[in-house]
């Protein structure tokens, strides 16, 4: 049947689950693509003005005459956004005057804070990609006191053995998933532009929990007219809804236009990007030769060595030279002037290269380039 994989964020107790098998999910590059984007945010930032710059197509319509809550004393108003605990309710009241919208984005960014907090951001912290056949894992990868007390809090459920060191991780682990800001599914699946109420099934839509301030709603918008199922009051403005709730921007490690380098910051090595880099004859960059599909090759970890893949077999993937390792990206300034870095740029493009090659056979560079993979 084959063992199943899972990448585990150690320090930040958080996996990316349900991978499947290694050679069925490593040559798709989803999984490559996800580590770049976690080894290289730096966070997130928001606009000091939430009307600076932003499509908000009704902005002039929004006036604090068009409701009392306005009047009242900023304590007050600031209890009642303190009281909403959704962020779909933050940005509905903060859309019913722009004197909100100001008064708002504090609370905006602390349920931010909250629901995703720093769980993007995996710079720093230990790696592992582990079967579930796996009854060891790297020397170091928990100290003493973390092995014991995760252990201690799982046989309160469950009998320990040696075997189960994967499922010790999972247990203490939630999904990278479940990590998610409202709207997400709406950005994913289309544009604002094209967002077809009918389109999406009913859970996906935006939905305001606290009673009261459906209630203010309602009465606000009480002459527009309802469009399909949606609440009254988001017709209007949800071209505004949606780009509140896309105020958040990652900010990136380094920067894009210059030349950067995957770090391995427990052994103090770097490899380079234009190493690695293959592109189309497009021009177009591809995810095999990629900071993520090196990272994915080298922190698998299992006892039992079936990956699905024929470069296994004989190197012995399942035992990662940089399973448990800590990572970043960064511009290449970072360690041009630190003695204290070794380069292993080459032999990791061999390497990579290699696997690749396990996977498509001969020339599969000649064929990535003319996008015939």
């Amino acid at each position: 049947m084959g063992q199943y994989w899972t990448i585990f964020n150690i320090d930040k107790g958080i996996c990316i689950g349900s991978l499947g098998k290694y050679g069925e999910f490593f040559p798709g590059g989803g999984e490559a693509a996800s580590i770049v984007r976690l080894l290289s945010s730096s966070g997130v930032n928001f606009p000091e003005d939430p009307l600076d710059g932003q499509p908000y197509k009704n902005a002039e319509k929004l006036e604090p005459s068009q409701t009392g809550l306005c009047d009242l004393p900023c304590e007050l108003q600031n209890a009642i956004f303190s009281h909403l605990s959704d962020p779909v309710d933050v940005v509905a009241f903060c859309l019913t005057a722009s004197h909100f919208w100001r008064i708002g984005l504090s609370h905006f960014k602390a349920l931010y804070m909250e629901h995703v907090g720093d769980c993007q951001d995996w710079r720093g912290d230990r790696l592992i990609c582990m079967g579930d056949y796996a009854a060891d894992c790297p020397e170091g990868l928990l100290t003493d006191t973390e092995f014991e007390t995760m252990k201690e809090e799982y046989c309160y459920d469950y009998d320990f053995e040696a075997r189960d060191i994967s499922r010790l991780l999972d247990y203490h682990s939630r999904s990278l998933s479940t990590v998610r800001w409202p709207s997400y599914d709406f950005s994913e699946r289309c544009t604002l532009k094209d967002w077809n109420p009918l389109a999406h099934p009913p859970k996906m839509r935006p939905t305001v929990t606290n009673p009261i301030l459906a209630a203010h709603l309602a009465k606000l918008f009480k002459d527009e007219e309802p469009e399909n199922d949606l609440p009254q009051w988001l017709p209007r403005y949800k071209y505004d809804f949606y780009a509140w709730l896309r105020l958040p921007q990652a900010s990136s490690s380094y920067d894009p236009k210059k030349p950067c380098v995957l770090r391995n910051l427990s052994k103090k090595v770097y490899v380079r990007d234009s190493a690695l880099a293959l592109t189309t004859d497009g021009g177009s960059s591809v995810y095999h030769m990629s900071f993520g599909s090196l990272v994915l090759s080298r922190i698998a970890w299992s006892t039992d060595s079936g990956m699905a893949m024929a470069y296994s077999e004989s190197h012995n993937m399942h035992r990662g030279i940089w399973a448990g390792d800590r990572f970043d990206i960064v511009n290449i300034d970072a360690v041009e002037d630190d003695d204290g870095w070794t380069d292993v740029s080459a032999t990791a493009r061999k390497e990579l290269s290699e696997i690749w090659e396990s996977v498509f056979g001969n020339h599969w560079e000649d064929r990535v380039r003319k996008k015939r993979l």
